[in-house]
């Protein structure tokens, strides 16, 4: 016995252009969902892809294509349906398998975190302090960790600071 996967998948990028409505995606597979999550997109079908529940059963090809008999009247551009999860849930428990309801589950964060807003330009009190502490032979890192200012702005100040002393090294002018 081969065990199958007929799952419905919400678009996380694609939207029906009226409705503004996530577009859900009904499909199989005979390897795993997160696999197939991931797939997808390389898949030709464009976007990420969250699963929203899939059916484990034995006909996953007569499964499919009745679900996508229902829904006939609401299939949208090729691969989508505008239809409600909930609706295609209501339809799948009355079929044969096993059902597993995705929110259910924990899910893997598929967005990336938002960046961090960037450090404020430090004061000119703290980049005397910083040239001061350099000059005594501190780390960069050192200075970052003890003044609180980000590794970024330390290493712009002693940079600077790097500069300024070989154009006021005096013998240098001198012969000239």
């Amino acid at each position: 016995m081969n065990i199958e996967y007929l799952y419905i998948s919400r678009s996380l990028e694609i939207m029906h252009p009226e409705t503004h409505q996530q577009l859900i995606k009904f499909g199989k597979s005979t390897k795993g969902i997160p696999e197939r999550m991931h797939s997808l997109s390389s898949a030709g079908v464009p976007g990420k892809y969250e699963c929203i529940a899939y059916l484990e059963c034995e006909n996953c090809s007569q499964a499919e294509a009745y679900l996508k008999n229902v829904f006939k009247d609401l299939w949208y551009n090729g691969e989508f349906f505008a239809v409600t999860p909930k609706n295609v849930i209501l339809v799948m428990q009355n079929m044969p398998g096993k059902l597993v309801v995705c929110s259910d589950l924990p899910q893997k964060r598929i967005r990336k975190p938002k960046r961090k807003k960037p450090t404020p330009e430090p004061s000119d009190e703290i980049k005397t302090k910083i040239t001061k502490l350099f000059d005594k032979k501190w780390n960069q890192k050192e200075i970052s960790l003890k003044l609180k200012v980000s590794p970024y702005h330390v290493s712009k100040v002693v940079n600077s600071h790097k500069e300024k002393k070989i154009v006021e090294i005096p013998w240098l002018c001198d012969n000239i």
